[in-house]
């Protein structure tokens, strides 16, 4: 399309952008003001159960108890917590189209398929396959939980966690500034204090990008000996200390020695993180390898036509927290009465959700690439049309599930 014709329909689409946001806030917050009080005796969720926790214990070392205990001095409507998530929907939206922005800049200049795809990284899940993949959530390989407002909150924390610590890695090895060594640690902190799956899965595959910058050969580097490489390295590194040390005392207060004593005088099976291998895939009723490929379909494809781009640092830091949070949720699970939580799934979760974002930016990054696939139109265009194809099949599995939950369906399916 013409650069003319473009910049006409700009100004449309951003108004049209706002609305969805609008309406996208509106949804999410009618949706958590009906789990919070279980409307008409249905909307069975996280979202109550939370609240109630919260308000029962009055607890403020994870971020929903502190909103939940200060907000309740204001206004115990249960509005009020709905509308505070609503915004965080609407805000993931604008994160999501902040980070294909900065991954596509230079490269696409309209802000439309951007605004277009934001919206499509939050309402896509897993393909449903009838017969073969017949779930929605359960069982799948799910990104986004719209029944669980911790998650809610660590997602928009990680999205733009994920946008800082791309804006400070570009140029980090010449100079990281105060502030934005501040914003990234921040943005880190929030996200673990939401919930820490998303840094339990990030924090290594970017110090695996990290220490790799020692050795790797870089031309916007070269002149830049190994020990300076080193000491950025590690001023970058130290971003993640902050929440690294809220991890442990959060440890601490879940799992320490103190609330083991007090679940056995109260006559309960104290909770510890143990190590099982396997247990969230072996012996499964359900195809293990289907149920990966329905969940990432779209980012395998576009992987799979740019595996030599994971020398990109941008692009290879997605796939490895992908790894990561696989490798989590395959080793480590939890006994007593969190047995079932499923806590250490939600880091491949949120994994999964940034790699459908930063997917949905090296697609468009391809399409506009006058070298990829030889510069082969025919080839690019089969290549976007099976990768719109796939996104809207993620996307109409997710409407169905949401339309599903939204009239109060149960959200385990």
């Amino acid at each position: 399309m013409e650069k003319s014709k473009l910049e006409k329909l700009q100004r449309p689409a951003d108004i049209v952008f706002g609305i969805c946001l609008v309406l996208t806030f509106g949804m999410e917050t009618l949706l958590a003001y009906r789990q919070s009080i279980l409307y008409h005796g249905k909307y069975f969720s996280d979202v109550a159960l939370h609240l109630n926790i919260a308000r029962r214990d009055q607890y403020t070392y994870r971020m929903i108890g502190f909103l939940v205990k200060y907000m309740d001095k204001i206004t115990t409507s249960p509005w009020a917590i709905a509308v505070v998530l609503g915004l965080l929907v609407a805000l993931t939206v604008v994160g999501n189209y902040l980070v294909i922005r900065f991954l596509t800049k230079g490269k696409v200049e309209s802000r439309i398929p951007a605004e277009i795809l934001s919206l499509v990284a939050l309402f896509s899940g897993p393909i449903y396959i009838p017969r073969y993949m017949p779930y929605f959530y359960a069982k799948t390989q799910s990104k986004y939980a719209w029944q669980n407002p911790t998650q809610i909150m660590m997602t928009v924390f990680a999205v733009f966690a994920l946008l800082a610590f791309y804006k400070v890695y570009e140029n980090y090895m010449n100079r990281i500034s105060v502030t934005s060594w501040c914003a990234l640690a921040i943005a880190f902190l929030l996200s673990a204090w939401a919930k820490p799956s998303f840094i339990m899965a990030f924090f290594p595959a970017a110090a695996m990008i990290l220490l790799g910058d020692v050795f790797r050969k870089e031309a916007k580097w070269e002149g830049i000996a190994k020990a300076p490489r080193f000491r950025q390295v590690v001023i970058m590194g130290l971003t993640m200390l902050p929440s690294c040390i809220y991890f442990l005392l959060l440890n601490n207060t879940l799992f320490g020695k103190s609330t083991q004593e007090a679940s056995v005088e109260a006559g309960k099976e104290a909770s510890k993180v143990i190590v099982d291998f396997g247990r969230a895939y072996f012996n499964q009723d359900f195809s293990v390898t289907l149920s990966i490929i329905a969940g990432l379909c779209f980012p395998l494809f576009v992987l799979l036509f740019n595996l030599k781009n994971l020398k990109e640092q941008n692009y290879a830091v997605g796939w490895l927290t992908v790894l990561w949070g696989y490798a989590e949720h395959f080793t480590f699970s939890e006994s007593g009465p969190r047995a079932t939580h499923g806590n250490f799934a939600w880091g491949k979760k949120v994994a999964i959700y940034l790699i459908f974002v930063i997917s949905m930016a090296k697609f468009m990054e391809n399409l506009t690439d006058p070298e990829f696939l030889k510069g082969n139109r025919k080839r690019k265009m089969i290549y976007g049309a099976i990768g719109v194809l796939l996104l809207a099949l993620h996307m109409i599995s997710q409407l169905v599930y949401l339309n599903y939950i939204g009239h109060g369906g149960k959200y385990m399916i």
